[in-house]
Protein backbone atom coordinates (compact mmCIF):
# COMPACT_ATOMS: atom_id res chain seq x y z
CA UNK A 1 0.00 0.00 0.00
CA UNK A 2 1.41 3.40 -0.86
CA UNK A 3 0.27 6.86 0.07
CA UNK A 4 0.57 9.98 -2.01
CA UNK A 5 1.61 13.13 -0.21
CA UNK A 6 0.08 16.36 -1.38
CA UNK A 7 2.55 19.07 -2.41
CA UNK A 8 3.58 21.28 0.45
CA UNK A 9 3.13 25.02 0.53
CA UNK A 10 6.90 25.37 0.20
CA UNK A 11 6.79 23.31 -2.97
CA UNK A 12 3.97 25.41 -4.39
CA UNK A 13 5.89 28.62 -3.67
CA UNK A 14 9.03 27.23 -5.30
CA UNK A 15 7.06 26.28 -8.41
CA UNK A 16 5.49 29.72 -8.53
CA UNK A 17 8.91 31.39 -8.27
CA UNK A 18 10.37 29.13 -10.95
CA UNK A 19 7.55 29.89 -13.36
CA UNK A 20 7.67 33.62 -12.55
CA UNK A 21 11.38 33.77 -13.42
CA UNK A 22 10.63 31.98 -16.69
CA UNK A 23 7.89 34.43 -17.63
CA UNK A 24 10.16 37.36 -16.75
CA UNK A 25 12.87 35.99 -19.08
CA UNK A 26 10.35 35.75 -21.90
CA UNK A 27 9.10 39.27 -21.14
CA UNK A 28 12.70 40.53 -21.33
CA UNK A 29 13.09 39.08 -24.84
CA UNK A 30 9.77 40.58 -25.96
CA UNK A 31 10.77 44.00 -24.59
CA UNK A 32 14.10 43.81 -26.44
CA UNK A 33 12.33 42.96 -29.70
CA UNK A 34 9.78 45.74 -29.25
CA UNK A 35 12.45 48.32 -28.33
CA UNK A 36 14.48 47.40 -31.41
CA UNK A 37 11.44 47.48 -33.68
CA UNK A 38 10.36 50.90 -32.36
CA UNK A 39 13.80 52.24 -33.31
CA UNK A 40 13.55 50.62 -36.74
CA UNK A 41 16.28 48.08 -36.02
CA UNK A 42 16.49 44.31 -36.40
CA UNK A 43 16.91 42.83 -32.92
CA UNK A 44 20.42 41.51 -32.22
CA UNK A 45 21.41 41.59 -35.90
CA UNK A 46 21.88 45.37 -36.01
CA UNK A 47 23.75 45.27 -32.69
CA UNK A 48 26.25 42.76 -34.07
CA UNK A 49 26.53 44.79 -37.30
CA UNK A 50 27.28 47.96 -35.30
CA UNK A 51 29.87 46.06 -33.29
CA UNK A 52 31.50 44.85 -36.49
CA UNK A 53 31.73 48.44 -37.74
CA UNK A 54 33.26 49.51 -34.43
CA UNK A 55 35.69 46.59 -34.58
CA UNK A 56 36.88 47.67 -38.03
CA UNK A 57 37.08 51.33 -37.05
CA UNK A 58 39.12 50.85 -33.87
CA UNK A 59 40.94 47.66 -34.89
CA UNK A 60 39.92 45.72 -31.80
CA UNK A 61 37.71 42.65 -31.66
CA UNK A 62 36.30 43.33 -28.18
CA UNK A 63 33.05 45.07 -29.31
CA UNK A 64 32.24 42.21 -31.68
CA UNK A 65 33.04 39.62 -29.02
CA UNK A 66 30.84 41.32 -26.41
CA UNK A 67 28.01 41.81 -28.90
CA UNK A 68 28.07 38.14 -29.91
CA UNK A 69 28.07 37.03 -26.26
CA UNK A 70 25.14 39.38 -25.63
CA UNK A 71 23.23 37.91 -28.58
CA UNK A 72 23.86 34.37 -27.34
CA UNK A 73 22.67 35.23 -23.83
CA UNK A 74 19.52 36.90 -25.17
CA UNK A 75 18.77 33.89 -27.40
CA UNK A 76 19.35 31.55 -24.46
CA UNK A 77 16.75 33.56 -22.52
CA UNK A 78 14.15 32.02 -24.83
CA UNK A 79 15.23 28.55 -23.73
CA UNK A 80 15.49 29.51 -20.06
CA UNK A 81 12.13 31.25 -20.13
CA UNK A 82 10.42 28.25 -21.67
CA UNK A 83 12.12 25.70 -19.42
CA UNK A 84 11.46 27.65 -16.22
CA UNK A 85 7.86 28.46 -17.20
CA UNK A 86 7.33 24.71 -17.73
CA UNK A 87 9.09 24.06 -14.39
CA UNK A 88 11.79 21.89 -15.95
CA UNK A 89 15.04 21.24 -14.02
CA UNK A 90 17.22 22.11 -17.04
CA UNK A 91 15.93 25.69 -16.80
CA UNK A 92 17.46 26.08 -13.34
CA UNK A 93 20.87 24.94 -14.56
CA UNK A 94 20.74 27.20 -17.61
CA UNK A 95 19.67 30.15 -15.43
CA UNK A 96 22.62 29.51 -13.11
CA UNK A 97 25.01 29.43 -16.08
CA UNK A 98 23.56 32.70 -17.42
CA UNK A 99 23.83 34.63 -14.13
CA UNK A 100 27.45 35.86 -14.44
CA UNK A 101 26.88 36.91 -18.05
CA UNK A 102 23.65 38.69 -17.14
CA UNK A 103 25.46 40.68 -14.45
CA UNK A 104 28.46 41.47 -16.66
CA UNK A 105 26.30 42.52 -19.62
CA UNK A 106 23.64 44.21 -17.44
CA UNK A 107 20.73 42.04 -18.56
CA UNK A 108 18.50 42.01 -15.48
CA UNK A 109 16.22 39.08 -14.62
CA UNK A 110 13.57 41.65 -13.77
CA UNK A 111 13.37 43.52 -17.08
CA UNK A 112 12.08 46.71 -15.50
CA UNK A 113 15.28 47.17 -13.46
CA UNK A 114 16.89 48.65 -16.55
CA UNK A 115 14.79 51.74 -16.03
CA UNK A 116 15.79 52.04 -12.37
CA UNK A 117 19.08 53.74 -13.21
CA UNK A 118 17.36 56.41 -15.27
CA UNK A 119 14.65 57.08 -12.68
CA UNK A 120 16.94 57.19 -9.64
CA UNK A 121 19.84 58.83 -11.42
CA UNK A 122 22.20 56.36 -9.77
CA UNK A 123 24.03 53.64 -11.61
CA UNK A 124 25.12 52.22 -8.23
CA UNK A 125 21.51 51.62 -7.22
CA UNK A 126 20.78 49.87 -10.50
CA UNK A 127 23.87 47.64 -10.29
CA UNK A 128 23.12 46.74 -6.67
CA UNK A 129 19.53 45.88 -7.60
CA UNK A 130 20.78 43.81 -10.56
CA UNK A 131 23.17 41.78 -8.41
CA UNK A 132 20.62 41.31 -5.62
CA UNK A 133 17.89 40.12 -7.98
CA UNK A 134 20.28 37.67 -9.65
CA UNK A 135 21.28 36.29 -6.26
CA UNK A 136 17.62 36.11 -5.26
CA UNK A 137 16.79 34.29 -8.46
CA UNK A 138 19.55 31.76 -7.91
CA UNK A 139 18.44 31.30 -4.29
CA UNK A 140 14.80 30.65 -5.20
CA UNK A 141 15.77 28.28 -8.00
CA UNK A 142 18.13 26.46 -5.66
CA UNK A 143 15.36 26.08 -3.12
CA UNK A 144 13.27 24.14 -5.64
CA UNK A 145 15.90 21.40 -5.89
CA UNK A 146 16.00 21.07 -2.09
CA UNK A 147 12.21 20.74 -1.92
CA UNK A 148 12.21 18.00 -4.57
CA UNK A 149 14.82 15.99 -2.65
CA UNK A 150 12.91 16.38 0.62
CA UNK A 151 9.62 15.36 -1.03
CA UNK A 152 11.17 12.28 -2.61
CA UNK A 153 12.60 11.23 0.78
CA UNK A 154 9.22 11.64 2.47
CA UNK A 155 7.42 9.79 -0.32
CA UNK A 156 10.01 7.00 -0.21
CA UNK A 157 9.75 6.73 3.59
CA UNK A 158 5.94 6.60 3.49
CA UNK A 159 6.00 4.00 0.71
CA UNK A 160 8.49 1.84 2.62
CA UNK A 161 6.54 2.03 5.86
CA UNK A 162 3.31 1.23 4.01
CA UNK A 163 4.81 -1.94 2.53
CA UNK A 164 5.88 -3.34 5.90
Amino acid sequence: MSYAIAPTKRSDRATLWTRTWGVLDLVAVVLLIVASAVRGRIPLWDDVADALTTTQQYETSLPLFVSCIHAMVVLSLLATGYLLACNRPAGRYLAAAQAPFRIALVIPSVPFLGYLGSTTGSVHVMVAALVLTELGKLWTLRGRAVVQVEESRVTHAVTRSGNQ
